[in-house]
């Protein structure tokens, strides 16, 4: 099917909102899909898991996922439309599902050889003072404390004493029932996105004061974002060869972002797979794609290309 036979035949769906704390940037990104296909004169509508009845679903041909963090990047959203025999766009269930999980995708990255920080994994029931002098003596005193299953860093709280550990993880603990404790790496932080086969051009972050958290990424005006980078070819390429084994790994496919720190040693720490990457305003991925030429429209026609070959 060509593009004019899709604008004439698909039934679309852009699936945003729903339950999860990104809620309100998964809003931002779902319309901005939504409005670029209206603009391009195809049949789409919008489906709010949190408004809408699931059932509707069957009515649609393909599905533009846009729902970030749970029920959107853990695989329950595409179970459902894989049984409804609906296509869509992203990662299928198994790669959503372990991405979202990020002691899991560490556990399989680090035995291909791939580097990440130090880590281990806490349920609540496990947490006593000795538990977390262990953990000091084993992560290090600068350390990150993420909730395992939360996207656009979210309940992350960076560390550097046993009483803020504690705090930390009380919060942590709200968003999740497990908690992945990670040693800090100092350096710079880069992201590279992923559209279909293709490497797109990698972004350097730089945040004015503490790190990349929640404010930094989608509300403070100082967080700088440099693409291209200023990393030598040599570099650059090897950047690419490991997000893209990363992301081949993972079983990850159309789309998505993987995230790395770059120590004072050059050496390239994987943190974290992103299958949903963010397509509002300030997100990362529409950043590089327009690096190459790609408009916000050019980039949506291309996902959606890529979800009708299915």
């Amino acid at each position: 099917m060509n593009l004019l036979q899709a604008k004439q035949k698909l039934a679309i769906v852009v699936i945003l909102g729903g339950h999860s704390k990104e809620r309100e940037i998964s809003l931002q990104s779902g319309d901005a899909i939504y409005q670029s296909l209206k603009k391009q004169q195809f049949n789409v509508d919008l489906f709010d898991p949190k408004c809408d009845n699931y059932q509707i679903l069957h009515k649609y041909d393909l599905a533009f996922i846009m729902l970030h963090g749970k029920d959107g990047e853990d695989g329950k959203i595409q179970a459902l439309l894989e049984l409804f025999s609906v296509s869509y766009i992203g990662s299928d269930v198994l790669a959503s599902a372990t991405c979202l999980n990020k002691a899991r995708t560490k556990e399989i990255l680090f035995f291909y050889g791939i580097k990440t920080p130090k880590f281990t994994l806490l349920k609540k029931k496990e947490i006593d003072d000795k538990s977390l002098v262990n953990i000091v003596k084993y992560i290090g005193k600068k350390m990150f404390i993420k909730p395992n299953q939360e996207g656009s860093s979210i309940g992350i709280r960076y560390v550097e004493t046993i009483e803020a550990l504690k705090a930390g993880l009380t919060e942590a603990f709200t968003y999740d029932d497990d908690v992945l404790i990670e040693e800090y790496i100092e350096g710079r932080e880069y992201s590279v996105p992923i559209v279909g086969k293709s490497v797109l051009p990698a972004i350097e972050i730089q945040v004015q004061n503490g790190f990349y958290d929640y404010v930094a990424k989608y509300f403070a005006k100082d967080t700088q974002y440099y693409c291209p980078t200023t990393l030598s070819p040599v570099e650059l390429d090897r950047l690419n060869q490991i997000a893209w084994s990363i992301f081949d790994i993972l079983g990850c496919r159309d789309l998505g972002r993987v995230d790395f720190i770059l120590d004072s040693h050059n050496e390239w720490y994987f943190l974290e797979v992103n299958t949903i990457p963010g397509m509002t305003s300030t997100s990362l991925l529409p950043k590089s794609a327009k690096v190459l030429g790609l408009s916000f429209d050019d980039l949506v026609l291309h996902l959606l290309e890529l979800g009708m070959c299915r």
